[in-house]
């Protein structure tokens, strides 16, 4: 009795802890090399390569956080100032940037559509693109969704991706995340 009395006490104190440490950590933080800012769903960890895109190598950072088997990310590129300065050009390779969703996860674009940047009052930097991509698809052979934002801030190019499990990642953390990010 006294073992069974111990046993569910700790299983009561686990159970306890485990309210104190919600699935997903909230946190304000600065992405896109300090350009924006959004609020992660746990500590991200970051990394930098060259990718090519569009025919184009860019060095690209990403700082990405993960949750189960969910990925938040937010990535960036600089542009060359001659593809800014080219309106096709600079469409083109945003557009590249979009395919890279669909890419990923082998699906179907289910949604696309114009959204906004939310900018400060001083914040004097030129947003010329700004779209959101769903994708439906699959990952290691599992259902899965991506929603993505592609925005274009002077020269930087920055993406914003919740990508997860259909069985896990939800509508409202997906847009909870995506729709954080501000340009201060």
């Amino acid at each position: 009795m006294q073992n069974n009395l111990r046993g569910a006490l700790i299983l009561s104190a686990l159970l306890l802890l485990g309210g104190c440490f919600p699935k997903y950590d909230w946190r304000d933080m600065p992405a896109a090399g300090d350009a924006v800012r959004i609020t992660y769903p746990g500590k991200p960890q970051e990394e930098s390569r060259d990718v090519m895109v569009a025919g184009l190598t860019l060095p690209m950072t990403m700082k990405v956080a993960r949750v189960d088997r969910t990925m938040f990310a937010v990535v960036h590129v600089d542009l060359p100032e001659a593809v800014v300065a080219n309106p096709s050009e600079r469409d083109r390779v945003v557009a590249a940037f979009e395919e890279i969703f669909q890419r990923n996860l082998q699906g179907t674009v289910t949604a696309r559509r114009p959204v906004t940047l939310r900018q400060s009052s001083n914040d004097t930097r030129k947003l010329t693109h700004a779209s959101e991509v769903e994708v439906r698809g699959k990952v290691r052979d599992s259902a899965s969704w991506l929603l993505g934002r592609v925005y274009l801030l002077d020269r930087r190019l920055i993406e914003v991706v919740a990508l997860g499990p259909a069985d896990e990642l939800t509508e409202e953390v997906a847009k909870t995340f995506v729709q954080s990010m501000r340009a201060d």
